[in-house]
């Protein structure tokens, strides 16, 4: 009898065990991704997480739960406000709308903006080879940012549990199994706020030539919708005859810009448009003369430019000292660096 009991607290225990480190891993990985969510948050706005779309909808209802469990365990720590799961459910039925359903951003914007919330929660969940495949996002409903994550958690009891139907193995795709080979993608970024290091080739208009260079930058976003500009072009090559006499240029200009920044839709890119100082020093030789003229002055840039495809950058400024002025086309390679924006 006291052996049966034992064996019986065993078994009892280790399946205990079990399900809490099942729990854990499914969990702890909502957990994550609502905390890298977080991360990317302006300060006292709204969260609601809207949907949660599989063929399960207790799945669904967990996932759901355990993200605004997390989310309102942030409060404190990042001034968000949450919609609690109570509040969802009566404007679900007030809206019309169902929590386990698919939405589409437009949707999502539109039912953000009548519950009074900046960020949205979205997502779907579907079951691979040994693995649930949780794809999940958040839409800002003020910009055209939407973030996205996606993760794998393995089919263990909890799962099972929750997904209901017994479990039927149906193959990984390639992407998916590079994906689980591969580190998870980079921290999520606020799409509005540009990090950036870059090398760029130029051309430009120095009065009486035309100079060939390059020019490094780097870009640093403390704001939304705005950057500032810090770096160095370096010219050189120049070269042009003015009434016999030959004439070569040289300079150096560190300039500092202050741009408004607006990101295309996902992020992939944007256009800007600034202005900002910069110190000239430049150099002529003057073959006919044989002698060297330099000269350092003040200038003024306005500068338009655009981002494309999240690596090429393409600008044109406008230089004035308002007694001479030069034109310069840059175009080269700018690396966006990865910002989890305010914590």
């Amino acid at each position: 009898m006291k052996k049966g009991l034992l064996a019986f607290f065993a078994l009892a225990s280790v399946f205990g065990a079990g399900t809490a480190n099942a729990q854990l891993q499914l969990n702890a990985t909502i957990q994550n991704t609502a905390g890298e969510f977080a991360a990317t948050f302006e300060r006292n706005e709204g969260v609601a997480v809207l949907s949660m779309h599989g063929e399960s909808a207790r799945m669904s209802d967990h996932i759901i739960t355990e993200m605004i469990v997390a989310f309102i365990g942030m409060q404190h720590v990042r001034g968000i406000t949450v919609v609690n799961r109570m509040q969802l459910n009566t404007f679900a039925a007030q809206l019309n709308f169902n929590t386990t359903d698919p939405i589409d951003d437009e949707t999502a914007r539109y039912l953000g903006i009548l519950m009074n919330v900046r960020y949205l929660v979205t997502g779907t969940f579907e079951r691979r080879a040994g693995f649930v495949r949780l794809n999940l996002q958040v839409t800002d409903v003020e910009t055209p940012a939407i973030h996205a994550r996606y993760a794998y958690v393995p089919i263990d009891g909890l799962v099972v549990s929750l997904m209901g139907a017994e479990y039927v193995p149906t193959p990984l795709t390639r992407q998916e199994r590079r994906e689980l080979r591969e580190p998870p993608p980079p921290a999520l970024q606020d799409t509005t706020r540009f990090w950036s290091a870059g090398v760029s080739g130029t051309l430009s208009l120095m009065e009486p030539t035309i100079a060939r260079g390059f020019s490094v930058q780097a870009t640093l976003a403390p704001f939304r919708h705005s950057f500032f500009r810090i770096g160095c072009d370096f010219l050189f090559g120049g070269s042009s005859y003015h009434r016999g006499v030959e004439f070569s240029a040289r300079s150096i200009t560190p300039f500092v810009h202050y741009a408004w920044f607006q990101p295309f839709p996902r992020g992939r890119g944007g256009f800007h448009i600034g202005a900002g100082p910069g110190l000239v020093t430049t150099s002529f030789d003057i073959s006919g003369d044989i002698q060297n003229v330099s000269d350092s002055f003040l200038v003024v840039d306005v500068v338009a430019g655009i981002y494309l495809l999240g690596w090429l950058s393409v600008s044109y400024t406008f230089r004035t000292n308002f007694s001479r002025y030069s034109d310069r086309l840059s175009i080269g390679l700018n690396y966006r660096l990865v910002s989890r924006g305010d914590r």
